[in-house]
Order: structure tokens, then sequence, then C-alpha cells
């Protein structure tokens, strides 16, 4: 009776002793990789300190039109996979233009049926380096043909509209029509 918890004992000493001596320098390391924006990506542009061809963005250069870009870039993607919360991003004004009576959630589960396989593997890539500001500092406009896309860009019609109008309702950026 003896020899089985001298037994347990001893296979865990063996199984924590690794971990309770370390290894190498004693101390683990703990260091995460800086955050990068996505490659290719534009975060707006030089600030005006910054010397000529240096694309790092300040943050006042970045602000304005960044959560709008990126507002229409979660969209399009989640739009690209089906994701009812792509609707997140839509105001419920436009949704009623946009996707008609049975509404942006039920569009997303047949996105399959509206979108070609083509249309959607190229939506996933998508990107959106520009937008132009507009009336107000809560709008801005981003064009069809400003967006960037992996491989041939598909056709505008639909939910791939010739010019997307984004604004910003309480905290978060929506397309709105």
């Amino acid at each position: 009776m003896l020899r089985r918890p001298r037994l347990l004992t001893a296979c865990l000493s063996l199984a924590l002793a690794p971990s309770l001596a370390g290894c190498g320098s004693g101390t683990p390391d703990t260091s995460i990789p800086p955050l990068t924006p996505e490659p290719g990506l534009s975060l707006g542009g030089a600030s005006r300190d910054s010397p000529p061809g240096d694309q790092t963005p300040s943050r006042s250069t970045r602000a304005p039109g960044f959560a709008a870009r990126v507002a229409l870039q979660r969209f399009l993607r989640a739009a690209a996979a089906g994701n009812p919360r792509a609707c997140v991003y839509v105001a419920l004004a436009y949704e009623k233009t946009l996707f008609g009576r049975p509404g942006c959630r039920a569009w997303m589960g047949q996105a399959g049926r509206h979108l070609t396989a083509a249309e959607r593997a190229t939506m996933r890539g998508v990107r959106v380096p520009t937008a132009t500001a507009g009336t107000s500092a809560s709008e801005f406009t981003v064009q069809f043909t400003d967006l960037r896309w992996n491989g041939a860009p598909p056709k505008p019609g639909g939910i791939l509209r010739t010019e997307f109008v984004l604004r910003k309702i309480g905290t978060r950026w929506l397309l709105a029509a």
C-alpha cells in the first residue's frame, strides 16, 4: 500500500520539475510582438514633421477616416463570408434600401445565392485605403474604384455600391443612404 502514494509523488515531482526549475535564464519570455497594421492598408499619410517618403501616420492624420474605413472593410469581409455580424455596420434606414423586406440577416444567410464564389473570395481580402471627408466630421465617402481587391475586382451591384457613405451614429460608424 505504501508504494502507490510514493509512486504518485514521484510521478508528480517528475512532471512538475521542468516547470519549477525553469529553462535557460530562469524567466520566461512574456513579451509580445508590436501591433502592426494589415500590410498595404494606408492609415493616413505622413505627418508634417516626418521626413519626405516616411509613411508613418501620426495620430491626427489617421484618426478621422480610419474608423470609418475599418467599418466598411469589416462589413464587406463579413458579407463575403455570409456572416450576419456584418449587419451591425448597416444603419436601419439603409438596411431597408439595401436588402429589402427580409432584411440584412436574411440576406446574409443566403449570401451564396447573391454573390458568386469568385466575388466572395475577392471580397474576403478587400482593403479600404482611402476615404473622402463628407459635409461633416462624422461622414466619410468611399468610392468603389478606391477599394483594393485580392484579384480581379467584382462588378458593382447589389451590396457592392459605386459609392459607400459612412456616418458616425452614436459611437459607431455605419453604412448610410
